[in-house]
């Protein structure tokens, strides 16, 4: 295993197994090593990036309407703690940066999406060719006016510049992955 911590562990795969010679044990060995085999590579996370919408693997919580309540304090209580929903992601090609202050809009079409869903996670990087990277968001040494912020619409993905030119930066993908709640 990797750690001492078990939680860690978990989808784990031994690097070694030793066998019963005994065919009573080999097949429950067999069969226990193909159910932590198979536990641990569908408790993987996706590393498949693509423009279009697909599920990443990820599991959060369910805390869709038919198995949480919101209290006071705007956090969730479950129903079914055990219960998960399924993240998907879609990665959108969003071009270059803007060349002044303001707001880009590029559609994300994202399926039937509702102000229900939850993102769980927005990011992106650009580039331009004289071989500079930065990510997105992103505020440089010059603070507030040195900055590229990103938010998501019902529509679109929209970065939104202070007051310094991007132009360089001509190519730039944005990740999203949500939880699709109707």
């Amino acid at each position: 295993m990797f750690s001492n911590n078990q939680s860690f562990d978990a989808n784990q795969l031994q690097i070694s197994v030793d066998f019963p010679e005994e065919p009573e044990r080999l097949l429950e060995a067999i069969t226990d090593t193909y159910k932590r085999t198979a536990s641990a590579v569908n408790t993987k996370e996706g590393a498949f990036y693509q423009f279009k919408q697909q599920a990443n693997f990820q599991q959060w919580p369910d805390v869709s309407p038919s198995n949480a309540t919101v209290n006071g304090n705007g956090k969730y209580a479950l129903t079914n703690v055990n219960r998960t929903l399924s993240v998907l992601r879609t990665v959108v090609d969003f071009g270059a940066l803007p060349a002044a202050a303001g707001i880009k809009a590029v559609p994300h079409n994202i399926p039937n999406i509702t102000k229900n869903f939850i993102f769980t996670n927005i990011y992106g990087a650009a580039s331009n060719k004289n071989g500079t990277w930065i990510p997105i968001p992103q505020v440089f040494s010059g603070g507030a006016n040195d900055a590229v912020g990103i938010f998501i619409d019902l529509t679109n993905v929209n970065l939104q510049v202070s007051s310094a030119n991007y132009a360089t930066f001509t190519q730039c993908f944005i990740v999203l992955e949500y939880i699709p709640i109707t």
